[in-house]
């Protein structure tokens, strides 16, 4: 049997086959720095406590506004509940504020600590 080859398409092609890649040329300089072991505990220290505090502060104030909310919409609050309301919520409050401000103590400290880095530093 044989086979008729008139018919059949040429193996080469007018254009490009398959993917065409450019490639493109790109430099970048990067400042690096020299960072001591202990700096980078601090770092990450002071990363860990703030977020920490964060959600500290969040979950204080989140308690805070379901008691007052559960106090809003009962008939008669329970002894106990008339003093979570009355005392327990301000005080939660007060204490998200206090982990707040400790939280942004702290993001200031790496603040600083990232600024001594930088300062110590010096490009050759």
């Amino acid at each position: 049997m044989a086979i008729e080859t008139g018919n059949q398409p040429s193996a080469t092609s007018e254009g490009p086959i398959g993917a065409t890649i450019t490639t493109a040329y790109v430099a970048r300089s990067v400042r690096a720095f020299a960072v001591l072991e202990s700096e980078v505990h601090t770092l990450s220290f002071f990363n860990t406590l703030a977020a920490t505090l964060f959600s500290v502060a969040s979950a204080f104030l989140s308690f805070a506004v379901g008691i007052w909310s559960n106090a809003a919409f009962t008939d008669k609050a329970t002894p106990a509940g008339a003093i979570l309301a009355k005392v327990g919520a301000p005080v939660l409050c007060v204490l998200a504020v206090v982990a707040l401000c400790l939280a942004l103590w702290a993001l200031r400290a790496r603040g600083s600590t990232l600024t001594t880095i930088r300062n110590e530093s010096r490009s050759e």
